[in-house]
């Protein structure tokens, strides 16, 4: 569903304070339209497109009533933001697995609450990077990237005690006759506002799930009714193919068929955050931005080295900007991006000042547009830092994609001499890491000196509080400094304090050839299964018994998936010791 309520809601807003839509490209008078939709892509051999251009939509302070609802400028917001989270679909999934077991942890580990993954501004999400969320968690960041406002609450169990906030609560009591159930929901309505909050517990209390409320009849939340949760004991993501972060009806928690229905809860509330926070509400200028140029526009950021991929002082970086315009209406676009100081510009700017590469375009209605362009890392960079994309804002509205390391990392060249050798070591039995070295040694001349699988396993992993079921990833100089950035993790790895990051499942993308993948099979015997990546996806197992094995590229896929199951698994770039 592209077209979307806060859609219909800023459009009505539009259309009622502004004398038409705006300019009209390619045309002498604004009455001079075409249904046609162009591809501005492609050039125009005959004449230029003719379509109308959508004017930026001014919000007044007093708010504005649609259909007898009012709405205020901050439930405007809300709901500007909550439609880009909507906007984003399967790249940002729901998951509440908790990676570590029982209660050895301080607190429970999610994987949307740690490192990179977890559920940011939208525009963090893109089709080359996934980010995770449960139900409370977007409802925090929905109003953290709003207002920049902390509602100092990250579960359902602690938003329905917040007494400081509830405007209505109701205790289920499970006899209620039809005619209670009917005032009890017609006072839920009554009640409910734009930018409310409905939380709910249920399964006696040891499960909840919490909504915002937009207007017309609509919530948006954090769900998955076709997918969800890492699945521990298969092993495998169920990812939804719409995205967690949807659309539903307020009316559906009346029914009786409905699966949440009210009245088989164990308790319910309606909370009311914008009249707490009044004080502190500001609505951000990024925010403003969404609200003013971007509704129906989604725009997201990627570069030729998916999350986790390093590379060189000197190293050419390609990135790209996609944009979908899902309007009727044209879209004029301003794209900044300022450089990082690590970076240096190369090409595909339509004007660079020095610091900066700047394009203005116009997306005709409902079609993708996209651009690249070139950066270098700079020579002088120093090892061991990030290149971040920089600052891209897209009218207003900053695009991210994930930071790349700068590290020793090997070139297209070297990376096709490691394939080739370690193809030439099949069936080959020996020490994972006496087979790694001498891969390396055949392939450029030079060892990583891993050592062996155990010591591999004694400086990458640690027990937590003397305990045989609960790792740590650690500082071990040795390995520590040949760790892909974030790539380690595992589901009974207890976050250390040395490194805090950890990656929500492993994808082929973030492995580059050459990387050694480490999973812990056996804490106890301290053995681990060892992968190394080749090419085309594949894997190569380095098996003590069986031999060293190619694996297809599918089944490479479904091990990498299913390593996030295992005790502790880490990723080494043996490269960056080179």
């Amino acid at each position: 569903m592209k077209k979307l309520v806060s859609l219909i809601l800023l459009f009505a807003l539009a259309l009622s304070l502004l004398a038409g839509c705006g300019d009209t490209a390619g045309a002498d008078t604004p009455d001079n339209t075409t249904d046609t939709a162009v591809d501005i892509n492609q050039p125009q051999q005959d004449k230029e497109p003719e379509y109308q251009i959508m004017a930026p939509v001014e919000i007044p302070e007093e708010g504005i009533t649609v259909n007898g609802e009012y709405y205020s400028k901050e439930a405007l917001a809300l709901i500007a933001v909550g439609d880009a989270y909507v906007n984003r679909g399967e790249w940002i999934q729901y998951d509440d697995s908790r990676l570590v077991a029982g209660s050895v942890a301080p607190s429970p580990i999610y994987r949307w609450s740690h490192g990179n993954n977890g559920v940011q501004d939208p525009e963090n999400s893109s089709e080359a990077h996934t980010l995770y969320t449960n139900c409370a968690a977007v409802i925090h960041t929905l109003y953290k990237e709003t207002f920049n406002l902390d509602l100092g609450s990250w579960t359902t169990a602690q938003f329905i005690e917040r007494k400081d906030m509830i405007v209505y609560k109701y205790e289920v009591k499970g006899d209620e006759d039809s005619l209670t159930r009917q005032r009890i929901c017609n006072e839920v309505w009554e009640t409910l506002q734009p930018g409310d909050l409905i939380v709910y517990r249920y399964n006696g209390e040891a499960n909840g799930h919490i909504m915002a409320y937009i207007g017309n009849d609509t919530l948006v939340h954090s769900t998955a009714p076709g997918g969800g949760s890492y699945d521990y004991t298969t092993p495998k993501e169920k990812a939804e193919a719409t995205g967690s972060i949807q659309y539903m009806s307020v009316t559906s928690l009346f029914r009786e068929s409905y699966s949440r229905y009210l009245f088989g809860l164990s308790r319910f509330a309606v909370l009311r955050p914008l009249e707490t926070y009044k004080s502190q509400i500001q609505i951000t200028d990024e925010t403003l931005c969404r609200m003013q140029y971007m509704s129906g526009v989604i725009a997201q950021l990627y570069s030729t080295h998916p999350y986790a991929n390093s590379a060189n002082p000197g190293d050419e970086i390609t990135y790209t900007v996609k944009i979908e315009n899902t309007n009727d209406l044209a879209v004029q676009c301003t794209l900044e991006a300022a450089l990082d100081p690590n970076a240096e510009y190369v090409s595909g700017a339509d004007r660079f000042d020095g610091n900066s590469a700047y394009w203005e375009f116009v997306i005709a209605p409902n079609t993708t547009y996209e651009l690249s362009y070139v950066l270098k890392v700079k020579d002088t960079a120093a090892v061991g830092t990030f290149l971040t994309c920089g600052e891209v804002k897209l009218n207003g509205v900053q695009l991210k994609c994930p930071d790349i390391e700068i590290n020793h990392t090997l070139t297209k060249d070297e990376q096709a001499a490691v394939a080739k050798a370690a193809r030439g070591f099949v069936g080959k039995k020996s020490d994972p890491m006496t087979l790694v070295n001498s891969i390396y040694t055949e392939a450029l001349g030079a060892s990583p000196a891993l050592g062996s699988e155990k010591q591999v396993f004694d400086g990458v992993f640690g027990f937590f509080g003397g305990t045989t079921s609960h790792l740590t990833i650690t500082a071990d100089e040795r390995y520590f400094n040949l760790v892909a950035d974030a790539v380690y993790g595992g589901r009974y790895v207890v976050n250390s304090t040395v490194l805090t990051k950890r990656t929500s499942v492993v994808r082929p993308n973030m492995l580059m050839t050459g990387d050694v993948l480490v999973a812990a099979a056996d804490v106890n015997a301290k053995t681990c299964t060892v992968y190394m990546m080749l090419d085309n996806g594949c894997l190569m197992e380095l098996d003590y018994s069986a031999g060293a094995r190619i694996i297809s590229a599918a089944e490479s896929e479904d091990i990498l998936m299913k390593v996030l199951a295992k005790h502790a698994f880490v990723l080494l770039r043996p490269s960056y010791g080179m």
